[in-house]
């Protein structure tokens, strides 16, 4: 007797379960985001969305991992919808209601860093190659991202430094330290574990020269950039994952009063390693940014701590 009931407990609840979900199978260019948008159930985005719960339901292993055409997906339903069926019911005309916060993410990361210069001048005064070693330079990167899809994500970014210089046995810099800002936007591409992004902005170059015997003058230029980069996860073990990337830019041809700047470029490599959201980071990068009197290339290694994550965490 007891047998009996406990079956039919069993029977009841996997009733219950059927009919609180909708299967679906999935079409060509179809994403979770889209499918979801297609059977009105919402919210879709953030840790309280449905595009979370229907990755954990479904088995997948990332929000972005690839759904194959053929694929039978279950979602969730409400009560007075509930339908089983293999076919989408037709889209509204309207997305469904989100809470817009949870588009929106952040990124914080402190860093400290030590730049290695070597400075071509060719002014009035004679041809010098100068060689400046900067300090430990402490600075911060600050982004703000705005996602409109599963994949793509809207960047503001800004970051500043300090950078202050070695006293030289021969000559004396002008100014002790140096403040370089930069700031811009771009947009970023993720999937699974792959990201792409590209920026555009203005970073703070310096050049050197020498308008004495004995005095090395820093001049900060902002100079506009074309940034682009590639990150996968390359190693994951237990919940820490391994990250590398690759990152290079063109440095834009810009007049200031200051100086005529020409076309630079550069490039570099970032290892991360960390959880989903807090991460260590070692970076190297080398650029070059040309002038019509001067040539400055910088080579950087560093060390910073990566914060991310939504507002509405």
């Amino acid at each position: 007797m007891k047998l009996f009931i406990y079956t039919l407990a069993v029977l009841s609840s996997l009733q219950l379960r059927a009919n609180d979900v909708v299967e679906y199978r999935v079409k060509k260019g179809d994403t979770l985001s889209d499918i979801l948008f297609k059977l009105n159930i919402g919210p879709i985005y953030g840790p309280k969305g449905f595009q979370e719960f229907s990755v954990k339901t479904n088995k997948l292993k990332r929000r972005g991992d690839k759904i194959r055409v053929g694929d039978v997906l279950i979602f969730p339903v409400s009560p007075v919808d509930r339908v089983v069926s293999s076919e989408a019911p037709p889209a509204p005309s309207e997305a469904p209601p989100d809470d817009p916060s949870q588009h929106h993410s952040f990124l914080v990361s402190p860093q400290v860093s030590w730049i290695n210069f070597l400075s071509e001048s060719k002014d009035a005064f004679q041809h010098n190659d100068l060689k400046a070693y900067s300090r430990p330079v402490p600075g911060a990167h600050l982004q703000y991202g705005l996602q409109w899809d599963e994949n793509w994500s809207f960047l503001f970014f800004s970051s500043f430094s300090k950078v202050s210089f070695y006293p030289d046995d021969v000559f004396t810099y002008n100014r002790s330290d140096v403040s370089r800002n930069n700031y811009g936007f771009g947009v970023s591409y993720r999937a699974g574990s792959t990201e792409w992004g590209s920026r555009l902005g203005f970073y703070d170059q310096l050049f050197f020269s020498l308008p004495s015997t004995s005095e090395i003058d820093v001049d900060v230029v902002a100079l506009p950039e074309f940034h682009l980069s590639y990150r996968r996860a390359v190693k994951q073990y237990k919940k820490m994952s391994f990250k590398v990337g690759l990152n290079g830019k063109a440095i834009l041809p810009y007049q200031t009063p200051k100086i005529k700047g020409e076309l630079g470029y550069g490039g570099g490599l970032d290892f991360l390693v960390g959880s989903a959201h807090k991460n260590l980071r070692l970076f190297l990068n080398h650029s070059q940014a040309n002038a019509s009197d001067n040539k400055t290339t910088a080579s950087e290694v560093g060390l910073g701590f990566v914060m991310e994550g939504n507002f509405d965490d």
